[in-house]
């Protein structure tokens, strides 16, 4: 038989004292770090605005097959911008303060479908947004950009 040591005899280091509180700190400081990270947030100078865009009382669903969008253009400056509407009628974007006018797009009057050779046919989507709504100095809707900005309704009719 050996003589082993006895376990408690052995020359094992004990652990510093306050390292692991230390590296249970630094862990946690770096999870909040990497999720104050992960959301979306305003950019600077920007103001989030929100709304519905409705179509005949209704939340515009019929544009998303043509890929629907509403964009802003400022009535001073250059500025502007730009969303997609999605299948409830709802948008989100970012705009610097001020006032604008609106235009929806539901970029109709063309054909959609599946590659050539699957054996479907190609569909043609036509415009259902009228022309006037199409064109920001012709749609005779305006809103408000502000830090304290409600959620919109952009009301689109079809006459």
């Amino acid at each position: 038989m050996t003589n082993m040591p006895h376990p408690s005899k052995t020359n094992r280091r004990p652990a510093a004292s306050g390292s692991l509180p230390w590296l249970r700190l630094a862990s946690a400081g770096l999870i909040g770090i990497l999720l104050a990270g992960c959301g979306p947030g305003v950019p600077a100078g920007k103001v989030k605005l929100t709304g519905t865009v409705t179509f005949d009382g209704k939340p515009l669903v019929a544009g998303v097959l043509n890929g629907a969008a509403i964009n802003f253009a400022a009535k001073e400056g250059n500025a502007s911008g730009s969303a997609a509407i999605s299948p409830e009628g709802a948008f989100t974007v970012y705009l610097e303060p001020g006032e604008y006018d609106v235009a929806v797009r539901d970029n109709g009057g063309t054909e959609r479908g599946t590659p050539s050779g699957s054996g479907r046919k190609r569909e043609f989507y036509p415009e259902v947004i009228p022309a006037r709504y199409t064109m920001s100095n012709t749609s005779g809707i305006s809103i408000t950009a502000a830090a304290d900005s409600k959620p919109v309704t952009i009301a689109v009719e079809s006459k």
